[in-house]
Order: C-alpha cells, then sequence, then structure tokens
C-alpha cells in the first residue's frame, strides 16, 4: 500500500501578492493585494497607491499609540522591580548581616581565614 503524505501549507500560484504592514512591533495593521486572472498587477497598482496613502493617518495614529503604551509597560515593569527590591533586599539585609558580623570577629580575633 502507498503512502500518502498531505501538506496543509499553502503552495505556490505564480502570482505576485504585494504585503504592506507596519514596521512597528505591537501595531496589528496589514492589508495585502494578489494579482489574479482578472486583475493584472499593473491594475493593482494605483489601488495600491491610494490604499496606503489613505491608511497614512491611520497607521501613524496605531504607532504613536503603541510608544505611549509601550513607555507605560515600561514603566509599570520597572515600578514592580522597584516593589519587589523594596520587599526582598530588607530581609537578604538581616539575614547576611549575622554572618558578616561573625565574619568580622574571626578576623579581628587573629586574622583566621574565610
Amino acid at each position: 500500500m502507498p503512502v500518502l503524505y498531505f501538506c496543509d501549507r499553502g503552495m505556490p500560484c505564480g502570482r505576485f501578492r504585494v504585503i504592506a504592514y507596519s514596521p512597528k512591533k505591537g501595531v496589528d495593521w496589514c492589508v495585502s493585494w494578489q494579482e489574479t486572472e482578472q486583475e493584472a498587477l499593473g491594475t493593482l497598482i494605483p489601488k495600491i497607491v491610494e490604499t496606503l496613502k489613505a491608511a497614512k493617518d491611520n497607521v501613524q495614529r496605531l504607532m504613536d499609540a503603541e510608544d505611549v503604551a509601550a513607555a507605560k509597560r515600561k514603566k509599570e515593569r520597572e515600578e514592580e522591580w522597584e516593589r519587589y527590591l523594596s520587599k526582598r533586599m530588607p530581609a537578604r539585609q538581616i539575614k547576611l548581616l549575622p554572618i558578616a558580623s561573625s565574619s568580622l570577629r574571626k578576623l579581628s580575633k587573629g586574622g583566621e581565614r574565610l
């Protein structure tokens, strides 16, 4: 019995496709155009240019909003890190204090090695 292999990935169709997307991470904006038998690439170019010109302000607004959101996320992460350090560091310093003081006593008594 022959083994059959199936692939669910798209196969090349031999048609030209143009994909426009936002260059900024976090901005989900994408438009694509593909030539077909009924519509050749030459007829698509004016539509592509018109769509991109119309989308310019919207994409810029989305990118600006992402910049603001990224700055807010960064500030929140920094504040969370500061809260973590303020809770953890005093506890660690208290635990290390007896060790450090006993080591200093040993050193002052006779120069013992640690």
